[in-house]
């Protein structure tokens, strides 16, 4: 129980639940490398300020007011241009052609939460 307290310790508790989980599942297969952290850390601040322009959009809408019309949220592009950076860093983690288990595992996790997005539904 101890461990499930302490399991973010150390995170910005800006960071989405989201990053911080991608952090705790990847750092565990990682070694202490202090560049390869870096690239965890980078990658999982992306996912988080992805996160927070997703939550945005779906406060804003999709479509929003526009100097002079209606048009698509710009943030969408923004939160897609951040997943897919953090998404490249993760891969990135991998030392072998391939992927090592961590940047699967982080790929797997950033991919669920950007495939889970549809209009009009609320992602967790």
């Amino acid at each position: 129980m101890a461990d499930e307290e302490n399991r973010y310790e150390g995170l910005p508790e800006s960071w989405s639940d989201s990053a911080r989980e991608t952090y705790v599942q990847v750092e565990e297969d990682l070694g202490d490398d202090a560049a390869t952290l870096a690239a965890l850390y980078e990658a999982c601040a992306l996912l988080a300020r992805a996160d927070a322009l997703a939550e945005a959009v779906d406060e804003e809408g999709f479509i929003v007011d526009g100097s002079r019309s209606r048009v698509v949220n710009p943030l969408i592009p923004e939160e897609r241009h951040a997943r897919t950076a953090a998404m490249g860093l993760l891969k990135s983690l991998g030392r072998a052609p391939g992927q090592s288990g961590a940047s699967a595992a982080g790929a797997a996790l950033v991919s669920k939460r950007w495939q889970g997005r549809t209009p009009g539904r609320r992602s967790s």
